[in-house]
């Protein structure tokens, strides 16, 4: 499923098929008769490192921006034949469509050619002898405002160091080119840890040294500390001070216990067998409390009770 079209064609699909009879035919042999399927579930799995040169449905941000040529159609008519990448490339340097076939020609002769995926743009750039850099633009909405803004993103970022860069953008399956990055967005999101920047040169620096990988995609995006009490106070111009934040004293304590193996423990069971007990040891405690403030260990003589009573 790359587009709406795909999508609907498998919605098409599913409608067309009698679900009740299918789930009948899994089990022909069983007492048991299906009467209702009451839900579905789907899971959707996205493909990484797929090709991209697919002709696709452009939003009206895309089509409309002054920095961006589409290079989604040619005449009113889309282009099928899977080279906006290499139209990119032409429109770069020259501005002649012509060049598209010979570019392409240089890279590939497979006649089956699906496109070129994020993987093999390093070897892209070594052929062509330029930096390439893919950005994309995302819509954020803000409830709280009920506005919505387009931000960019750097998808990948270029390890050459060329004299000549190119910039696409990158929306679904399909390449377009970036003529002018100073104008193709006000906003510039880390996809790392989603600190925002002003410019594509600011986000690219900070992207080559944050750390701030996330690991797995959730929705909302990267974990954000909470705000504290004190930090809504802050807000609304109440500043608490800092010897009234927090209870200035604290007590430390630390249990050590030994294993008393157990090979007939009264509470075992059929299902339950106990391997050992747990049987505190000593402990430790400590203070910053005017009185208290020296270390204390408080050692068991045989009766783990006594020394609980001790401490």
């Amino acid at each position: 499923i790359r587009n709406r079209e795909d999508l609907a064609q498998v919605r098409e699909t599913i409608q067309n098929i009698d679900i009740h009879e299918w789930a009948r035919q899994q089990r022909s042999n069983s007492k048991w008769i299906v009467m209702d399927v009451t839900n579905v579930t789907f899971y959707v799995t996205k493909l990484r490192d797929h090709p991209i040169g697919r002709n696709v449905r452009l939003p009206k941000y895309i089509l409309e921006s002054r920095a961006i040529v589409s290079l989604d159609c040619n005449m009113g008519l889309p282009y099928e034949d899977k080279l906006c990448f290499f139209r990119c490339l032409a429109l770069h340097p020259h501005n002649l469509e012509r060049d598209t076939q010979n570019f392409y020609e240089q890279y590939s002769e497979d006649d089956g050619f699906d496109g070129v995926t994020l993987e093999e743009l390093p070897e892209l750039e070594k052929l062509f002898e330029l930096n390439i850099y893919v950005y994309r633009l995302t819509e954020l909405h803000d409830e709280d405002d009920d506005t919505t803004s387009i931000v960019a993103q750097l998808i990948q970022l270029s390890h050459r160091r060329y004299t000549n860069s190119m910039y696409l953008n990158l929306y679904g399956s399909h390449f377009s080119y970036i003529k002018n990055l100073a104008m193709y967005s006000e906003s510039y999101c880390c996809s790392k840890c989603d600190k925002m920047w002003k410019t594509a040169k600011a986000l690219n620096k900070h992207e080559r040294t944050c750390e701030a990988t996330i690991r797995h995609i959730f929705p909302g995006g990267a974990y954000k500390v909470p705000e504290t009490i004190f930090d809504l106070l802050a807000d609304e111009g109440i500043e608490i001070p800092e010897d009234l934040k927090y209870f200035p004293y604290r007590a430390t304590f630390d249990f050590e216990c030994y294993f008393k193996r157990e090979t007939k423990h009264p509470r075992n069971t059929a299902k339950l067998t106990w391997e050992a007990e747990h049987i505190p040891l000593n402990v430790s405690v400590c203070s910053n409390v005017p009185g208290y403030d020296q270390p204390k260990c408080f050692v068991s003589s045989g009766s783990t009770s006594e020394m609980i009573q001790q401490f």
